[in-house]
């Protein structure tokens, strides 16, 4: 997985960056943040702060054993494509679980 830092959440960039939550919103809607939705988890978005580079639209993700049952391959050659950036892998601030990015 490339070297970036984990996701937050809307209420933890509006704390780092200073602004309100409106405002991070905001910034994602104009594509200046990218933003996340972890599926299952409706209420919640993710921002990436390391990256100023927005998404087309909010990126759904999936953890590893729903992208591996999706694909129709194992969870190991998922984390083998992340490895070697053929899949977009996260880690969300606080937690150890790795979420893939799929289209």
């Amino acid at each position: 997985m490339r070297d970036r830092p984990p996701l937050i959440t809307t209420a933890e960039a509006a704390r780092r960056l200073g602004i309100s939550r409106e405002r991070v919103r905001q910034l994602l809607e104009v594509k200046e943040l990218a933003g996340f939705r972890i599926e299952g988890r409706e209420r919640e978005r993710y921002v990436a702060l390391s990256s100023r580079e927005g998404s087309e639209s909010d990126q759904v993700l999936v953890t590893v054993q729903e992208a591996a049952r999706r694909l129709g391959v194992s969870s190991a050659t998922i984390r083998a494509r992340i490895e070697r950036d053929r899949l977009e892998g996260f880690r969300i601030e606080g937690e150890r679980r790795v979420y893939v990015a799929l289209d």
